[in-house]
Formats: C-alpha cells, structure tokens, sequence
C-alpha cells in the first residue's frame, strides 16, 4: 500500500464505483491506456487482482469488495481537506492566466471568453500564446502555460483532457472566381489549385495524407503556416483550401465566401481543452476551463444561428 498515492486512489474509487475502465478514465478525464496502467499499478501495489472479467465486464474480488466503502469514505475527506477554505469569488478575483491555442481558435471563441471574463471577473487577465503541440505538453508540465486547447494526441497520464467538440472539414472558396457543383465534384476539386496549410515539420497536412492514400495528387500552388491568411487568399485568388469546418463557415459569413463539403471522406477533428492534473481541483482554474466550454458552446450555436 505505500506505493499507492492520491491518484491511484482516485482511480480505484472510481474503478470500484463504475466497474469499467473505459468509463472511470472518462470520469477522470483520462486515457484508458492511462487508466489500464493505474489498475496494473493498482494491482502490484495491493497483492491482489481487484477486479476479473466475465461475459458482463469486470467483477471485483473479494478484497475489493471490502475496499469499497473505505475507499469512498477516506476521498470524500481528502476532497472536503484540499477544497478551499474561501470559496473562488470571480468578482474580485486577480489572476493571470497563460493559455495556448491555435489562431483559429483565438478568432472564433476569445471574444465570447473576453465578454465574459470582463462581465464576470473583471480581475481576469488572459495571456495568449500560440500552440505547438509538443511545446503545449512541454509547457504545461513546466507551468509556463494553464491550460491549452487543440487537436491532441495522448499526453501523459498527469494531464487532464475535456473534449470540447469534434469539428469537420469544409472546402472554402470564392464562387465569384470559381464555378463548381455544390457539393464539389472531385474531378473539380483535382484540377483545381489549392492552398494548404503546412506543419511545423512537413508542408503535408491532413488533407495531402487522405489524398495520398487516394492515390489523388492535389494541385498546390502555395502552403503556409499561417491559418488566419488563407481566407484572405482564396477572396482574392481563384484557389480552394479544405480547412476545419468551424473556420470555414466563420469565413463564409465574414467575407461571403462559399463552402461544399469535399469530395471525399475526411476524418473528423477532436477539438480538446488540455490541463495539468495538479490544477484539476484549483476553484480559479475550474471557472477558467468552464468559461472556455461554454464560450465555444455560445460561439457555436451563434454560428449556427446566423447560418439558418
């Protein structure tokens, strides 16, 4: 047992109490890899299996079993001991926080964040820094950054993760430059040209990989690491660029450009809110990562509503 910390104890209580891996790593926000590693962590540490599976899932032993109630009375302590003694007051609260995120996302969710932040907790500050996924995971573990909101591989165990939405792929154009079907044709789409944009390492993006495998080469004419340009490009020059669909159509009623969904299936984008584990309970940080999911969710359904 002593080589059982706080965590792993939160990941027992949560184990005991729904009895699936898959759902008490979603309780914690959490891989199930993550969580599959705790249990065998769980396992070694306590001399005993815990739990065993069967037609129905997984059953707890006999020794988990008397776990249960222990286990469940000694967290509730725990979160009643690290809870604040003064509760967080938005109001007169003073506070930076760090947070990374790409461009897009600055354009389509900050002014909503900042409406309320500036209604709710004028003491709020933001601090904006643009993301690099590996930098992000770096830099969280570091403490130069809050909290980072993107498209996310694994992380490591120690980070928290919320899916925010899952968002699509929309072709952007400029109908008065280019004449296509709606939906986009692929052989209009192969003949052509395109602006894409490129990563850090490599001029393909996620597009260029779908083709590829299509074995349908795309005509470029330029790629750039600069997301927030292309819509200004495709106003004036007669390119297509496939981009995330929220940015698409956010650009479609901005500029009155038009979208069509491609000609080909793209797989969809996860859009995560990413945080350090030692920040989870933190009454500041909690609001913070609330104001963002509810500023996307507004921002969202704004668009929606401008679009019907």
């Amino acid at each position: 047992m002593k080589d059982v910390d706080l965590n792993l104890l939160n990941s027992l209580q949560k184990l005991l109490a729904l009895g699936s891996v898959t759902k008490a790593a979603e309780e914690l926000g959490i891989s199930q890899s993550a969580m599959s590693y705790n249990l065998a962590r769980l396992r070694k540490a306590m001399g005993d299996e815990l739990f065993t599976r069967d037609a129905g899932g997984l059953v707890m032993t006999p020794y988990a079993r008397t776990l249960v109630e222990p286990v469940s009375k000694v967290m509730t302590e725990i979160d009643r001991l690290v809870s604040r003694s003064a509760a967080f007051d938005p109001i007169s609260a003073e506070r930076t926080f760090t947070i990374a995120l790409p461009d897009a996302a600055e354009v389509l969710i900050i002014p909503e964040i900042l409406r309320r932040v500036d209604r709710d907790a004028p003491g709020i500050r933001l601090q904006l820094r643009s993301i690099d996924e590996v930098d992000a995971l770096r830099e969280l573990d570091t403490g130069m950054i809050d909290m980072a909101v993107g498209v996310f591989s694994e992380g490591q165990i120690h980070h928290k993760r919320k899916l925010l939405h899952t968002d699509d792929y929309l072709c952007l154009y400029n109908e008065a430059l280019l004449k296509f079907g709606n939906p986009i044709r692929l052989d209009e789409y192969l003949s052509a040209r395109h602006v894409g944009l490129s990563g850090k390492v490599s001029s393909r993006d996620a597009v260029g990989d779908q083709l590829a495998m299509m074995d349908e080469p795309r005509r470029i004419s330029m790629t750039t690491r600069h997301l927030l340009s292309i819509p200004f490009i495709v106003l004036a020059t007669p390119v297509v660029a496939t981009v995330h669909g929220s940015l698409a159509r956010y650009f479609e009623r901005q500029l009155g450009l038009r979208t069509s969904r491609p000609p080909f299936e793209m797989p969809s984008v996860p859009i995560s809110l990413l945080w350090h584990s030692s920040n989870d309970a933190d009454p500041a940080h909690r609001w913070m990562r609330d104001v963002i999911q509810t500023s996307l969710r507004v921002a969202r359904e704004s668009g929606s509503a401008a679009e019907s």
